[in-house]
């Protein structure tokens, strides 16, 4: 085309007026711009990409247009300053290239992202939980969640996009609680690791799956929504809800009955828990044990007699 410009001048431009005009001219009229002097400055070559369902396709697709379009240096012009910055010429864009820009950084960022989440976690779990091998267990299952989230939304028909990726960087706060209280029950109650992991699972096993399935609750309305970010949230959020249930009910007491931390010292129980539980004991004692109270009582009351009998009898020993 640009040989038939050059060469054939006088007679290609009328005849692309002409075809301008037309009915099918005018369709591409505008993908040709001019300069002063009537004579074409830039172009403008439409072309189809095949049906490209999965992620990786559009980008390789956005990648490869690309890279054709900068292998043609023959074809290249002057570059323009725009209020974006520079455009050099050919350069392939579409609309969708948008999204697929983001698309293409988005393993790095979210991975970037989630470590940095897991990071935060695990210096407030040090701080709250004071034993690094708790830590470590719950940061296991924080990252078994995640991948099990990950893994799963596959079978859900989820794409590992921008919104799914937000929603991997919220599994590690949301799932924290099913694994943290379990593992605090676990430091404070005393016993053999596998009685430890009953306890821990009586005491707050109940409350950790309500926590979870109120929240499934709160996210339910989103089934019947048509945006598809709203769908995703949902199938999403379901999936870390119900792994975070899984690893922290389940998987969590297993890995602690058989590689548990040791429970807290009795010091450091005594100065917590231990020591209000046995205050509270023992009013609740006090208070329906009337019987046992008033024969401490008479006790009392004897042993005060018999102190005051010894020291009358001591009284009498001594010479004056």
């Amino acid at each position: 085309c640009l040989f038939v410009c050059l060469c054939f001048r006088d007679a290609f431009y009328p005849l692309l007026d002409v075809f301008f005009l037309s009915e099918n001219g005018g369709k591409v009229s505008n993908f040709v711009v001019f300069n002063g002097t009537q004579l074409i400055q830039y172009s403008q070559i439409q072309c189809q990409f095949a049906e490209t369902g999965k992620l990786g396709a559009k980008i390789n697709s956005m990648l490869e247009i690309r890279s054709i379009a900068s292998s043609h240096p023959l074809l290249g012009g002057p570059t323009i300053t725009t209020a974006r910055g520079e455009v050099e010429f050919p350069f392939a864009y579409n609309f969708a290239h948008l999204f697929f820009d983001g698309l293409v950084v988005v393993k790095e960022e979210t991975l970037r992202n989630v470590l940095i989440a897991f990071v935060a976690v695990g210096v407030m779990s040090t701080l709250l939980l004071a034993n690094l091998r708790a830590v470590f267990v719950v940061a296991m299952m924080l990252a078994l969640v995640d991948a099990n989230v990950l893994g799963f939304m596959y079978y859900t028909g989820v794409d590992f996009d921008t919104v799914s990726a937000i929603n991997l960087v919220i599994a590690v706060g949301l799932a924290i609680d099913s694994s943290v209280h379990i593992a605090h029950a676990f430091l404070v109650s005393h016993g053999t690791k596998t009685e430890r992991a009953a306890k821990a699972l009586k005491k707050l096993g109940s409350s950790v799956f309500h926590g979870n399935f109120s929240t499934f609750l709160a996210i339910l309305p989103l089934v019947i929504a048509k945006s598809f970010i709203f769908q995703v949230f949902f199938k999403v959020l379901s999936l870390i809800l119900f792994f975070a249930i899984l690893h922290g009910l389940v998987v969590l007491p297993v890995i602690l009955s058989l590689v548990g931390p040791d429970p807290y010292p009795e010091k450091v129980l005594n100065d917590g828990g231990v020591k209000r539980d046995f205050v509270k004991m023992k009013k609740l004692d006090s208070k329906h044990s009337g019987n046992n109270t008033v024969v401490n009582k008479k006790d009392e009351l004897n042993k005060d007699e018999e102190r005051d009998r010894t020291a009358v009898s001591d009284e009498e020993v001594i010479p004056n």
